[in-house]
């Protein structure tokens, strides 16, 4: 379980193939805080450039001319080739912001809500104010369709014509914390994670579809064990989709497992095996017919990573790249141009479930006394991290997982809490043993 959990952890890694042919991937800047910088590489596994020392990338628009990126809980964009960072004021904690096909129109997500944002007018339309898992939603260019789970429901939003329809009512967490995946194939189908049975519930993560229309009922595509580690893709040779899943554990350790679901014949074939390595991002180079993958290993060693090349046509893998993540970041205060920090604010812990350091992240926008406390599940104080005034800024503090005179804590669940002004806030964090 331990492995599993961690897992999830550096499912968040990104990775993006340009239509100018370069593939853009996060390195991670400072393991503690979860600190991102972002690089390139071009096809031939050559040339590889720094593009941004901060900076967590979510998508590349599709002439490859802009990266949509997040900072310090902003969104921004940033020009490739001049290095011009324009801040755009937005405030979203979560690791899920896409380009549409509009240049001027962005769909992002904060923790709870969904919006479409319009560069132009620089406002953002609320699209759902309950979603379920704030990290994963999908926007399918071919039909103007953005797909996302609200309360375990597979919902679909129409840009134009701005309506929102559910579809199916049994979209579920595999892996809960919101690390759930879903996407459109080009054939019309939504591909999600399900609770392993339609009808009902039994405790297997499988993979269900819903025809995009909502007109036939939602099937269970597969009978087997499959835990989504990355988003699900498509292919441009056929349709089909690409499922990474967690692969079984043996003598080697965990491992990922690549597979590819025939749209047409329903049949799920075997891709890609990788024993001891942990595949947390992949992406389609539509047009050489390439799947780039990024992984780690499974001793969850932070510091290397290698990016692997698989050609569709002629069924051969080779390792793209094997590089390591440097600690660029010293600093821990960032900052976006053209953004003013005007919210109180406490993000998710880094790493999350952890062992046995996590750093807690937060925003002050005015000076004030600061209150940080870890409590129980049964609303005890566990340690009273912080009780000092501060100054405006962007703040860290780590913890320890220690109590107030120094002792470990046990494993489990434990609330964290901040308190400014008249300004609270609490969320949950996971501790691993």
């Amino acid at each position: 379980m331990k492995k599993i959990l961690s897992s999830l952890l550096i499912g968040i890694f990104s990775l993006c193939f340009s239509q100018n042919n370069w593939i853009y991937y996060n390195k991670v800047s400072n393991e503690t805080t979860g600190y991102f910088s972002i690089w390139r590489i071009d096809e031939n596994g050559e040339n590889e450039t720094l593009v941004s020392e901060q900076g967590y990338l979510l998508d590349i628009s599709d002439n490859g001319e802009y990266i949509l990126l997040s900072q310090s809980g902003y969104l921004a964009l940033l020009n490739t080739e001049s290095g011009i960072l324009d801040g755009l004021g937005i405030q979203a904690q979560s690791f899920s912001a896409k380009f549409t096909s509009s240049s001027s129109l962005l769909v992002y997500a904060t923790q709870t809500e969904l919006y479409l944002f319009d560069s132009e007018t620089n406002q953002s339309l609320l699209i759902s104010d309950n979603l379920s898992y704030e990290s994963n939603f999908y926007y399918s260019s071919t039909y103007g369709l953005i797909f996302f789970y609200e309360q375990n429901n597979i919902c679909k939003y129409d840009i134009v014509n701005q309506e929102k329809i559910i579809l199916s009512d049994n979209g579920q967490s595999a892996g809960g914390d919101g690390i759930s995946y879903l996407s459109c194939s080009e054939s019309g189908f939504v591909y999600y994670e399900c609770n392993g049975s339609v009808g009902g519930y039994d405790g297997v993560p499988q993979i269900c579809r819903v025809n995009y229309n909502g007109d036939s009922p939602p099937e269970q595509i597969t009978n087997e064990w499959l835990f989504l580690f990355a988003p699900i893709s498509n292919h441009s040779l056929q349709e089909k989709i690409a499922i990474s899943s967690l692969n079984e554990e043996n003598e080697d350790g965990f491992g990922s497992a690549i597979q590819l679901f025939d749209s047409e014949s329903g049949n799920l074939e075997n891709l890609i095996i990788l024993e001891g390595t942990f595949v947390v991002s992949k992406t389609w180079a539509k047009n050489n017919n390439y799947l780039y993958l990024s992984s780690y290993s499974d001793d969850f060693d932070f510091q290397s990573y290698k990016i692997w090349k698989y050609d569709l046509l002629n069924d051969t893998l080779e390792q793209f790249l094997n590089g390591t993540n440097p600690i660029l970041l010293q600093n821990e205060e960032l900052s976006i141009k053209n953004n003013i920090l005007n919210k109180f604010s406490i993000y998710q812990n880094y790493p999350n479930p952890f062992n046995p350091v996590t750093t807690l992240r937060y925003d002050l926008p005015e000076d004030g006394l600061v209150n940080i406390t870890i409590y129980d599940m049964r609303g005890n104080v566990v340690n009273n991290l912080v009780n000092a005034n501060q100054s405006s800024g962007y703040k860290s503090v780590q913890w320890n997982a220690k109590d107030n005179q120094g002792q470990p804590v046990s494993a489990g669940v434990y609330l964290y809490t901040i308190e400014v002004r008249e300004f609270r806030q609490t969320k949950k964090m996971i501790l691993l043993k």
